[in-house]
């Protein structure tokens, strides 16, 4: 296998617009970068807002709107000095990101930050503890959630909690999601010390942490699909065909 770019600094995500580039964001840096199919690699944007990243924070997830060819926007999600947040912006333009999420808890660790379109057209977030546990318990925190929102930031119809973003809970990092051909939703997850995991996400569910790592069989908690040691592998995102392989 031959590398197709070299140069990126810390890549953290990409998503690709409709000519088959590539947009991905460099971690410490703050830049959004271009690679066309051939590998061609350009700088499209750095994002001047982000806090001086130390350790996993500064520019994270990247997503494109599923109408874009309509309306032309790409979305990002950042750590200010302030709070992690997602804005989004044009390619063609200079300005600013604009916000439309804000007061997602940002730390040195733990601050998750993918974010994906899903299949019902809402954006999906998933958002680290920040290193207190105690946020993945309190749903009325940002940390240690999977958020679902309209692609202008509200907190999306239908979602278990009236008038809020939260969408399931009990996380402790969680890095990466996708959908199956039936629409459902999986997310993987850092563990701390023993286990890793793959959650089948469901509305108002609780993933348990800080209480479980791993399966615990407790009715209070949805057990995760699948574990595996951290020493063994660590899941940055999962795809359709690593969801195919794991599940019945």
């Amino acid at each position: 296998m031959e590398p197709l770019v070299i140069g990126l600094r810390y890549p953290f995500d990409l998503a690709f617009l409709p000519d088959g580039s590539a947009l991905v964001t460099e971690r410490e840096s703050g830049r959004l970068r271009k690679v066309t199919p051939d590998g061609q690699l350009s700088d499209v944007r750095t994002i001047e807002e982000i806090a001086e990243p130390v350790v996993q924070a500064g520019l994270q997830g990247v997503a494109v709107s599923p109408t874009y060819e309509r309306d032309g926007w790409i979305y990002v999600y950042y750590t200010t000095e302030q709070d992690s947040r997602v804005g989004r912006l044009r390619l063609d333009s200079s300005a600013p990101p604009e916000p439309i999420l804000t007061g997602i808890p940002s730390g040195e660790i733990h601050n998750g930050g993918r974010i994906r379109f899903g299949p019902d057209g809402m954006l999906y977030m998933t958002t680290g503890e920040a290193d207190d546990r105690s946020r993945a318990q309190d749903r009325n925190d940002l940390g240690g959630k999977i958020l679902r929102v309209t692609p202008a930031g509200n907190p999306a119809p239908g979602n278990p909690i009236e008038g809020s973003p939260v969408y399931s809970w009990g996380f402790r990092d969680p890095q990466g999601l996708a959908w199956d051909e039936k629409g459902q939703l999986y997310v993987s997850e850092f563990g701390h010390h023993n286990l890793d995991e793959l959650n089948r996400v469901e509305p108002g569910a609780n993933y348990g942490w800080p209480e479980v790592e791993g399966t615990g069989g407790e009715p209070d908690f949805t057990d995760p699909i699948a574990t595996w040691k951290p020493a063994d592998a660590s899941p940055s995102g999962p795809d359709h065909d690593l969801i195919l392989r794991v599940t019945p």
